[in-house]
C-alpha cells in the first residue's frame, strides 16, 4: 500500500506510543513522547494500532489490511448493490467492471486517499436501488443510517472525502418528487443520527488524547484537528513554472519557509496564525499575479478535462444522446465540480483528484446502462443495418 513517508512516520509512532500508553494519538520516537500533530485526518492513527493490537498483527500487516479491508469490502458491497440495482446482466456487467477496475486504480493510488472511492463504491448503488425502485421503508431507513456512518468514518479518515457524495444524495432526495417532505426529513434525521456514531467516537478518543497530553506534556502545544488550508493553496500555484516569479514550489518546505520569512515568530504548530500569513500570500497573488493565476486555474481545468474523458469516456456520449431526468444530471453535475475543487485548488494530482476520478466512473456507468435501457443496443443494430444496406447498394452498382 503507497503511503506518505511522513504519514507512515507518524502513524508508525503513533503506533509505538498507543502500545506503551494505551491511549490513541501519542506518538513515542523511540526516545520522547509526544501528542501527535496529524491534522483532522485522525482516522487511520486512532484505528490502524487498534488493530494491530486486537489482532495481534504487526504494524504493516495492519495498514495493509486496513486499507485492503475498506477498499475492497467497499467494492464487495457496492457491487452487490449493482447488481440489485440492475436486472439484465449487460448493465450488471458493465457495473462490475467500472467497479472492479475503479478498485484497481485506487489501491494504486492508495493513503487515505482511498477513501475517496470506498465511498463512492458503497453509497451510490445502494442509493439509487433505493430511490429508482421505491424500496419498502425499512430498507431505506437502514440504508440512510449506515449512509451517515459511512460518510463520518470516510470524513475521519480523509477530511471532506464524502462530500461529493453526501452532496449528490441530498440533491436526488430533496429534489425527488416520489417522496413526501415528512420521508425526506425522516431520512435527512437518519443520515445525521449516523454521521453521529463516528463522530461521538472520534470525539471521544480526541478529547482523552487531549486531557491525556495536558496533564503530561503542560508546556507542548497540542495540535489541531484543522487541516491546513490556505497553506496547501499557496502551493498549488506551484503546478506551473510558467510567470512563476516567486518559484513557488509545491512542497512544505517552501511553505514553512515563506512564513519563517514574513514572520520567523510563528510555526505550523500556531495553526490559525501561520494559515492568516498565508492567506494574506494567496489574496496578495491573486492581486498583483492575476495572469499567472488564470493561467495556473486553466491548466489544472485541463487536467481534470482530461480526467473526465479518460474516465468518464463512453459515458459523456452516452449522456448526451440518452438523457436522464434533469434531477439526475444536476446532481452528478454538482457532486463533480465539489470534488473538482479540491485538484482544482492545490494540485490535479490523481491522489486529489480520486474523488472525482470515482464520481466520473460511476458518472459513467449510470450513463451507459441509462442508455441501455432506452433501446442502444437495439440503435446500433438498426444503425449497422442501415449502413450494411448502403454498402450493398453502392457495392451493387459498382459491378452493374
Amino acid at each position: 500500500m503507497n503511503l506518505m513517508a511522513s504519514r507512515y512516520q507518524h502513524l508508525l509512532y503513533t503506533f509505538e506510543g498507543f502500545k506503551r500508553t494505551g491511549v490513541s494519538l501519542i506518538e513515542y520516537n523511540g526516545i520522547n513522547f509526544a501528542p501527535s500533530f496529524t491534522g483532522d485526518d485522525i482516522g487511520i492513527y486512532v484505528l490502524i494500532p487498534k488493530l494491530a493490537q486486537l489482532l495481534s498483527i504487526s504494524f504493516d500487516q495492519a495498514i495493509n489490511l486496513f486499507f485492503g479491508g475498506t477498499l475492497f469490502i467497499s467494492c464487495f458491497i457496492g457491487l452487490v448493490g449493482v447488481w440489485f440495482l440492475y436486472h439484465s446482466w449487460t448493465e450488471r456487467l458493465i457495473g462490475t467492471v467500472t467497479l472492479v477496475l475503479l478498485t484497481r486504480f485506487s489501491w494504486a493510488v492508495g493513503d487515505v486517499y482511498i477513501a475517496y472511492a470506498s465511498c463512492s463504491m458503497v453509497l451510490i448503488p445502494w442509493f439509487l436501488f433505493c430511490i429508482h425502485h421505491r424500496q419498502p421503508q425499512r430498507l431505506i431507513t437502514i440504508f440512510f443510517f449506515f449512509a451517515g456512518i459511512v460518510i463520518g468514518f470516510s470524513h475521519y479518515i480523509r477530511a471532506y472525502s464524502a462530500l461529493g457524495v453526501l452532496l449528490f444524495m441530498l440533491i436526488v432526495l430533496m429534489l425527488n418528487r416520489d417522496f413526501s417532505w415528512y420521508k425526506k426529513g425522516v431520512q435527512l434525521l437518519l443520515l445525521i443520527a449516523g454521521f453521529a456514531v463516528p463522530y461521538a467516537y472520534f470525539s471521544k478518543v480526541y478529547n482523552n488524547h487531549v486531557q491525556y497530553a495536558q496533564e503530561y506534556f503542560p508546556n507542548v502545544v497540542i495540535g489541531q484537528k484543522n487541516h491546513v488550508f490556505w497553506h496547501s493553496i499557496y502551493l498549488g500555484f506551484g503546478f506551473l513554472n510558467f510567470r512563476n516569479k516567486d518559484n513557488i514550489v509545491y512542497d512544505d518546505a517552501y511553505g514553512f519557509n515563506k512564513v519563517a520569512h514574513i514572520d520567523n515568530t510563528v510555526t505550523l504548530a500556531q495553526t490559525d496564525k501561520y494559515e492568516q500569513v498565508l492567506k494574506q500570500e494567496v489574496f496578495k497573488l491573486i492581486k498583483e499575479q492575476t495572469y499567472f493565476v488564470i493561467i495556473t486555474l486553466s491548466a489544472k481545468i485541463g487536467v481534470l478535462l482530461m480526467y473526465l474523458i479518460k474516465f468518464a469516456n463512453v459515458g459523456l456520449f452516452a449522456a448526451w444522446y440518452y438523457r436522464k431526468r434533469f434531477l439526475y444530471d444536476c446532481a452528478w453535475f454538482v457532486a463533480l465540480a465539489l470534488n473538482a475543487a479540491f485538484p482544482l485548488l492545490v494540485m490535479p494530482m490523481h491522489e486529489y483528484a480520486l474523488g472525482f476520478i470515482s464520481l466520473a466512473a460511476l458518472y459513467a456507468m449510470t450513463s451507459i446502462n441509462v442508455a441501455l435501457e432506452q433501446g442502444f443496443l437495439v440503435d446500433c443494430k438498426n444503425l449497422v443495418s442501415i449502413h450494411v444496406q448502403r454498402a450493398k447498394q453502392i457495392l451493387f452498382g459498382w459491378r452493374l
